[in-house]
């Protein structure tokens, strides 16, 4: 009897059509991926705002401290009580995994806008202050200062873009989006001197 069998040409057609077709695949999977990713993100940033909401409820309505002098609290303790997991406090993305470390955490607080530094002394201002609560940036996506915990800050360069070149913000009112922040000059997320910009921060 003859044996039917695959002949080198046939073999070789059929690896190509394998590598063509996981060549298609892997990008669409890694972007599902993160996909996966940002949304948890996302859902990170609203239990913060739900913490930070009741947080609000019981301290008349003013925003947490960035930090106390003196004291062992960061706006971010502040919260712990109000939040039931810590690991909302980091990215999925972001790949520092040290507890014991202020940039464990990866999301920073608008304090500059959402703050008053008076006597030496951080205090929170009262939500009513927010020129615009769905478009001022409370809790961002962001990189941590070294050495020390991780901010919100003004400036651009602390915006994180760990999210296909971009970040996720919580604002004010509790809702949250996506933003494109990398590169610099393509940035969705103002920073200047114009009034739609300080209605971003708030300042």
């Amino acid at each position: 009897m003859k044996k039917n069998a695959f002949t080198l040409i046939e073999l070789l057609v059929v690896i190509v059509i394998i590598g063509v077709i996981a060549a298609l695949l892997v990008p669409a999977l890694g972007r599902a991926r993160e996909g996966a990713r940002r949304g948890q993100c996302a859902n990170n940033l609203r239990q913060i705002g739900m913490g930070m909401s009741m947080y609000l409820d019981e301290h008349n309505f003013k925003f947490p401290p960035i930090f106390i002098i003196g004291g062992p609290n960061w706006w971010y303790t502040c919260l712990d009580p109000y939040l039931d997991n810590r690991n909302v406090w980091k990215c999925p993305n972001y790949k520092y995994h040290n507890y014991a470390s202020y940039n464990y955490f990866s999301y920073g607080f608008n304090y500059w806008g959402l703050n008053i530094l008076s006597g030496g002394e951080w205090t929170g201002k009262d939500i009513n202050t927010v020129q615009n609560s769905a478009q001022c940036i409370m809790v961002a996506d962001t990189y941590p200062r070294p050495g020390n915990q991780a901010y919100c800050y003004v400036y651009k360069n602390y915006i994180g873009y760990r999210h296909s070149n971009g970040t996720n913000v919580l604002f004010v009112d509790g809702h949250t989006g996506w933003y494109r922040t990398y590169p610099q000059a393509q940035s969705q997320i103002p920073w200047s001197t114009d009034p739609i910009s300080r209605q971003w921060w708030n300042y």
